[in-house]
Parts: C-alpha cells; sequence; structure tokens
C-alpha cells in the first residue's frame, strides 16, 4: 500500500477577508485544505476545479482557482516562482486542470473595459488583466446621478472586522462610463452598468424564501431618506430611492427606543460598528422616526424551529406583526440578533419628559441622559458613556439676567469632557432643567465644574412665575423640533422669535417714556440754567426730572441732557445762520 502524495506550503493567505494572517496550503489527491494561525480554515473538492490560474503578484505569486459554473474563486498568495512546475504536474494528472500564466496589465492606465465573469468583476487594459473585483465584497452599488456628475457609478465595500486598525483597504471605488450605449431605453450607459452589477452582486439579489420579514417605508433621519428594511438570517439590506446598504447583524452594538418628549414620536437608534458610509460621511447610528398611533403590519417567513428560537428572547412574538412600527422593529431586532433594547431611565425633565433640548453646534435637538449614557439626537447622534467622562463643565450658569440678552438669562451649557480629549458642547439648555440634571450627575458620580447654588439663580429665568405657561412653551418648542425633523429641515429659531418680539416691545415703551414730551426736559433745563422768575413753573419740571431719575436710572437722566443739549445747539447754529444772513443784507445794500 502507497501513501498518499500530499504536497504542503508554507505562510500562504487567502486573499480576502482573512488576509490578516498566514497558513498552511496542502494538496493532496481530493483537493486542497487551507488552515491559518487564528484557526480559519478553508477546503476545495478537486472535482469542482473548472480553472486554475498563475499570477504574478509584486515578489510573489498567486494561485487562482475558479470553481465549475462560475459560482466561487479563491485566490492563494505567497508562492515561490519555483513552486509552479510542481503545481502545475499535480492538477494536471488529479484534477485534469491546467495551469494557465495570466500577464497582468503594467502600463498604469486607468481606462479600459469592464465585465463580469462568473462571480467577479473584471477590469481590462489592451485586453490585459488590470485588476478584478469579487462581487460578495461589494456592499452598495449607486449610480451617481447629481448637477454635473451623470456618468459615475460608485462601489463600496464591506469593511473588514478581523485586519488590525492600522491595515489599510479599499472601501470605495468609483468607475466613469462615457455617455452612449446604454440599453436603447430610458436607461443610459451608467444605469446599464449598475443594474448589470446589482443582477449579478449580493446587494439586491435574494430570494423571497431568503427573507425573514420586509418593513417598508422606514423613515430614516440619518443617514436621511425613507428606506424599505429587508431583513435577512445574518444581514439585512435598506433599499432606498437611490442608495442601498447592506449591514451584518455582527455590526449592530446597541439598539435605543427613545420617546420623543411631545409623546407623539419615538426614536428608534441603532448603533452600529463598523459604520455606515455615505459618500464621505460615516454614520454611527441609525436614527429611525416613528409615529404613534401608525399601525403597520408584517409577517415572518421563518420555519417553527425558528420560531421557537427567536421566542427564547422575545416571548410574545408571532408570525403574524401587528402593531405599532417602533415596537414591531425593536421585537424583530432582538429575536434576530439578541441584543437588548435600551429604554429611557429614571430622569425626568422639569415638564415631566424623558429628555432636555439643547444644540450641538448649530442643530437643535433632545439629550436623553440613560441609566449608564447620554445620547444626543439627531444631527449629529451622539452616545457617550458616563465611564468614558473625565469633567463636566456647567457654562453661562452665573449670568444675570439683563434686559435686551434674555437669552443669556434663560439658558445654560454643558460642556462634556471624555478621557479620550474629546469635548462634547451641548448648548442652549433651558436654566429649568439645571437642578435634574445636576442631581443626575451627582447620582453616577460625575466630576462637575463651576456648579451654581439653585437659590442663587434667581428663579427660573424661563417660567416667569408661570409653570403652566413654561411648560405650554417647552412643549411647542418640542413640537416644533419634531416638525422640522419630519420635514428633515435642521434650522429652527424659536428661541430667537421670541426674544425678538420681547425686544420690540421695549423699544416701544422707550419711545413712549421719551418721545411723548421732548420739550420738558429741554424747558426744566433751560428754566434752571437761565433762573426764571416763575417758581412755581420751575418746581413742576424739577420734581418731574427727579421722578424719572429714580424710576429710570442715570443712563435715561443722561439721554435727556443729550437731548436737551442737542436742541440749544441746533437754536444756537440757527441764530448765527441768521445773523450772518443779516449782515450780508445789509452790506450788498450799503454797497450798491
Amino acid at each position: 500500500m502507497t501513501s498518499e502524495e500530499v504536497h504542503q506550503f508554507n505562510n500562504i493567505w487567502l486573499s480576502g477577508k482573512n488576509s490578516a494572517s498566514t497558513g498552511v496550503l496542502k494538496i493532496n489527491s481530493h483537493g486542497l485544505g487551507w488552515k491559518n494561525k487564528a484557526g480559519a480554515s478553508e477546503t476545495i473538492d478537486g472535482s469542482l476545479l473548472q480553472t486554475a490560474n498563475w499570477v504574478r503578484t509584486g515578489r510573489t505569486f498567486q494561485v487562482e482557482l475558479i470553481m465549475k459554473g462560475g459560482v466561487a474563486t479563491m485566490r492563494f498568495d505567497g508562492f515561490k516562482e519555483t513552486d509552479h512546475d510542481l503545481i502545475q504536474k499535480f492538477m494536471k494528472q488529479h484534477f485534469s486542470v491546467d495551469l494557465t500564466r495570466i500577464d497582468l496589465a503594467t502600463q498604469g492606465f486607468n481606462w479600459g473595459e469592464a465585465e463580469i465573469t462568473g462571480s467577479t468583476l473584471q477590469f481590462n487594459v489592451e485586453g490585459k488583466r488590470a485588476f478584478e473585483i469579487p462581487l460578495s465584497t461589494i456592499s452598495q452599488c449607486a449610480h451617481q446621478n447629481t448637477a454635473g456628475v451623470k456618468h459615475d457609478v460608485v462601489l463600496q465595500f464591506e469593511q473588514d472586522d478581523t485586519g488590525n486598525d492600522e491595515n489599510e483597504s479599499l472601501v470605495e471605488i468609483r468607475f466613469y462610463v462615457p455617455p452612449g450605449g446604454g440599453d436603447g431605453g430610458e436607461l443610459n450607459s451608467a444605469q446599464a452598468f449598475q443594474q448589470e452589477i446589482l443582477s449579478k452582486s449580493d446587494v439586491t439579489t435574494s430570494t423571497n424564501a431568503a427573507k425573514l420579514v420586509t418593513l417598508p417605508d422606514v423613515q430614516v433621519l440619518g443617514p436621511r431618506g425613507r428606506f424599505d428594511f429587508e431583513m435577512h438570517s445574518s444581514f439585512m439590506k435598506l433599499h432606498g430611492k437611490t442608495f442601498d446598504f447592506k449591514v451584518l447583524y455582527s455590526n449592530i452594538t446597541r439598539l435605543f427606543q427613545l420617546p420623543h418628549p411631545t409623546q407623539n414620536q419615538v426614536f428608534v437608534v441603532i448603533s452600529l460598528d463598523p459604520p455606515i458610509r455615505h459618500g464621505q460621511t460615516r454614520y454611527p447610528h441609525l436614527v429611525l422616526l416613528y409615529n404613534i398611533d401608525s399601525p403597520v403590519t408584517a409577517k415572518l417567513n421563518v420555519t417553527d424551529e425558528q420560531l421557537e428560537k427567536f421566542r427564547e428572547k422575545v416571548p410574545d412574538l408571532d408570525r403574524e406583526l401587528n402593531g405599532e412600527g417602533y415596537d414591531i422593529i425593536c421585537k424583530v431586532f432582538k429575536a434576530i440578533t439578541g441584543k437588548k433594547v435600551t429604554l429611557p431611565g429614571t430622569f425626568k425633565s422639569k415638564q415631566g419628559a424623558t429628555a432636555v433640548k439643547c444644540s450641538v453646534k448649530a442643530f437643535e435637538g433632545f439629550l436623553y441622559p440613560l441609566e449608564r449614557s447620554l445620547f444626543f439626537i439627531y444631527k449629529p447622534a451622539i452616545h457617550i458613556r458616563y465611564e468614558d467622562i473625565s469633567l463636566v463643565e456647567l457654562a453661562r450658569m452665573a449670568e444675570p439676567a439683563v434686559a435686551g440678552a434674555a437669552g443669556a438669562a434663560k439658558s445654560f451649557d454643558i460642556i462634556v469632557n471624555l478621557k479620550s480629549n474629546v469635548q462634547h458642547v451641548f448648548t442652549n439648555i433651558p436654566k429649568a432643567e439645571y437642578e435634574p440634571l445636576l442631581q443626575l450627575m451627582q447620582d453616577k458620580n460625575l466630576n462637575v465644574k463651576n456648579l451654581v447654588s439653585t437659590a442663587g439663580l434667581g428663579g427660573d429665568a424661563e417660567s416667569d412665575g408661570e409653570p403652566e405657561v413654561s411648560q405650554r412653551r417647552a412643549a411647542s418648542q418640542a413640537a416644533s423640533i419634531g416638525k422640522k425633523m419630519m420635514a428633515e429641515a435642521d434650522d429652527d429659531d424659536d428661541d430667537s422669535e421670541d426674544d425678538d418680539d420681547f425686544q420690540e416691545k421695549e423699544e416701544e415703551d422707550v419711545s413712549e417714556e421719551y418721545d411723548s414730551q421732548p420739550e420738558d426736559d429741554e424747558d426744566a433745563g433751560s428754566g434752571d440754567a437761565d433762573g426764571a422768575d416763575d417758581s412755581d413753573d420751575d418746581e413742576k419740571p424739577k420734581k418731574k426730572t427727579e421722578k424719572r431719575k429714580a424710576e429710570d436710572g442715570g443712563s435715561q437722566s443722561k439721554k435727556a441732557r443729550s437731548d436737551a443739549g442737542s436742541s440749544k445747539k441746533e437754536k444756537s447754529a440757527k441764530k448765527e445762520k441768521k445773523e450772518k444772513k443779516a449782515k450780508k443784507e445789509k452790506k450788498d445794500k450799503k454797497d450798491k
């Protein structure tokens, strides 16, 4: 009995997801087997091999194995040039497959022809292969249809979560497809190229049997748009009008269900690591918005065994899903991913809500103090764990109420410093929320700087002694923000409108005080200066002036004196002008 012929090659790595570490490749008469140091392994049945190619990749060589039907392609890198003859002879003898040499295009040209061969997108320059992309690695394929850019097709790729953070990887490639061609109908050449990739890739290709459930027309605030959520066993797909996204369940880290302060909407947040990309923007949190009292229906396409497995995580889960959209999507995610859905904690604002209104830079939103973290919604969505906070600073707390600057008295800022030297600033927080927020920070043992006694605040600057009015005002402002989020508009200026009204009223009062009898001050000033004989007439303006000084302060008296002085100057100028005119007339008469 002869021993089976086995050949072993060391320091070989599998191109693609497991390229971070090398392994050992063994070949025998039945096929090939590869295993790396991390324990990942791949086996290939020799009878399924259709084509084998030998490709030079820098200093080493690659063996490219294509399965029958083109359903899969495996690439092993790290071979030496001396290994070619041995592998060629072995494959010809046992698998009846020739090892063909492939010459790559090395001119450096970036124009050529793109074609799909099996499960691979290949780009050729002058008949030689420049590069190729496995269709299975494409996470998104979009046709760029913006002003001035109508012939670009953008491919985005899944990020490799097994490699080190220092490793560089390709995340996006853009093809320019010259105009002309197409399918002869409504699609141009770029759209036809996009549809060809989508039809043969895993971005949108899926059978109904593979779908667990589809949740249509879900409003997403970031990235903005409406998407159909297509749930599969290991990933979900978001189908929009322009862009499609593919999200692995393994990338979902947290789930949140946060009610809107107006109690008529609910935010559902899906935290991702790594985040999804939309152009140059990364989205670590998907923010979904649902209206209350808008029931939806859906159906789970699962077997009895799968349903029982899901019920271990969500006991009341049924095949027929009926109810509020936010409740259904949270149940589905919890059943599939096993992630816990985080709800608001015990915090209550002055108005009894679970969040406080504030701003980050120019964007208004809501800050949710949860049991273990802070969450700002929505633009940008910011999640801060208490354990990552080194210091919390309170700013603009001690500023007094100043006429004409109501914003300084009505709100304050919170500056959150993280242990990673990152700083988040939340501005325009109503001062009425100081006490509940301070109590929360103290309960969570956070280091707080610039504390102010509540007795020194001089009351609630925003309530004006009327708590019910303050609550109605806060509810109105929260509802306004909610409407603007629904309309996907980011500019909200409710506070500034209130301040403008206040300032206009103040200016009218000033006008009434100073302009109603403008000559009284002038007469009083001139009477005092000239020493008139009528003492009764002099006494009245003096008393009136003293009373106005007591009520309005020195600044108003200064303005009155300024008006009187300016009036005297005007009279003096007129008199001088009149005298000059008289002298000139007299001189002209004398000359005649």
